[in-house]
């Protein structure tokens, strides 16, 4: 599957509506824009990041989101840190299906899916599962958890080969790893 249609700022615009959970943190969506990205729904424009493949295209249309009223940009506190959550402005729920109407359903479908299949995990273990596939994808061979591990290393992310196991569910079950 290697379609690119939606523009970043309308995926982001979709994953907000698509999630369950009242929002998205910055590293959820980006992660799940990440996967999108892998599967043809959003350009590739991934990087190396401290938490992973990080796009600033995904980031500074975030922001345009929020600077044009479209999207809120909530401060959440957490024990180690601040995070910010992305969510729909109230009124803009109303459009959304309408643009749905104008995007192919396929696309629609997989970023659901996609959507669906991350909203339910926290953010490290999104980080993680983005990490895995991003070494897997460079290095572009089979390997163990422990390569994995290896290869992480010198990226400076800390992965545990049971962290790699855990990873590859989700991976599996985006169809983004066999």
């Amino acid at each position: 599957m290697s379609w690119v249609v939606l523009s970043e700022a309308v995926a982001i615009l979709f994953a907000c509506y698509l999630t369950s959970i009242g929002g998205l943190l910055r590293t959820q969506l980006q992660k799940i824009l990440y996967f999108a990205s892998q599967k043809g729904i959003i350009r590739d424009s991934y990087g190396r990041g401290y938490y992973g493949p990080f796009s600033s295209d995904v980031a500074n249309s975030a922001e345009s989101l929020v600077s044009a009223n479209f999207l809120n940009e909530a401060i959440e506190f957490f024990p180690q840190g601040i995070g910010y959550k992305y969510s729909l402005i109230n009124n803009l729920r109303e459009v959304i299906p309408k643009l749905k109407e104008q995007t192919p359903n396929r696309v629609v479908e997989e970023l659901s899916k996609v959507v669906e299949l991350c909203q339910g995990r926290t953010t490290l273990s999104l980080s993680i599962a983005a990490k895995v596939h991003y070494v897997l994808k460079k290095m572009n061979a089979p390997m163990s958890a422990e390569e994995i591990t290896a290869q992480a290393e010198k990226l400076k992310w800390n992965i545990s080969p049971d962290e790699v196991l855990d990873a590859s569910t989700l991976l599996k079950e985006l169809g983004l790893i066999k």
